[in-house]
């Protein structure tokens, strides 16, 4: 028989985590990305994926909606990266697939710059806001690996994305931008997998 079904959870940790985190009290931009951040490092030290980490809030409450991390090797799906995780279980957990629907304001923080995967996730997802910690060149020279051809101007094409509404994208202080290379540099050198497509 073929398989009819996919799905993907959180680790066992995630849990215990966002209790010992309390993230619904992170009332500044910067502490939801250290959160998100944090997330990235705890699945590396977990052995429970790929260094990345990506977290939703609500713009209105600052309270967390769904979070995600990089699960492409535990569940055996390139479609597994944090930002599509997070994406995936907000829509669901609210019952749809627009985020932006009946007024919905969310803002994604993600551990490093989407890929090209997460850009086009980003695109469709109702997603109003970006703020990301570590940058593109980070992932690859610390780790190896391949972001894909992301457009020129990404920034500025979520931000013009009419005449769908525009989509803002923020960066994070130098310090969390080093905070998250450091989650990079460490599991490159833990020797986990860089599982880029055909490698």
């Amino acid at each position: 028989m073929k398989a009819c079904s996919f799905t993907i959870g959180m680790p066992e940790w995630y849990a215990p985590f966002c209790r010992e985190q309390n993230p619904d009290d992170l009332r500044s931009e910067a502490e939801r990305l250290a959160f998100t951040v944090e997330l990235s490092r705890r699945n590396v030290e977990t052995g429970s994926g790929g260094p990345f980490g990506a977290a939703i809030f609500c713009n209105h409450t600052h309270k967390l909606l769904a979070a995600g991390v990089n699960l492409v090797t535990p569940h055996t799906t390139s479609l597994a990266h944090a930002e599509c995780v997070s994406i995936g279980i907000a829509q669901q957990s609210l019952g749809q697939h627009d985020l932006s629907a009946g007024g919905g304001d969310y803002t994604l923080y993600c551990s490093a710059q989407p890929c090209i995967m997460c850009f086009g996730a980003i695109w469709w997802s109702g997603i109003r806001r970006v703020v990301c910690a570590a940058r593109a060149e980070d992932v690859e020279s610390l780790t190896g690996f391949f972001e894909g051809p992301v457009p020129q101007g990404w920034e500025q094409l979520l931000a013009e994305r009419s005449p769908l509404p525009a989509v803002e994208v923020r960066w994070g202080s130098p310090a969390l931008r080093e905070n998250a290379r450091s989650v990079l540099k460490a599991y490159k050198d833990s020797g986990a997998p860089i599982y880029n497509a055909g490698a």
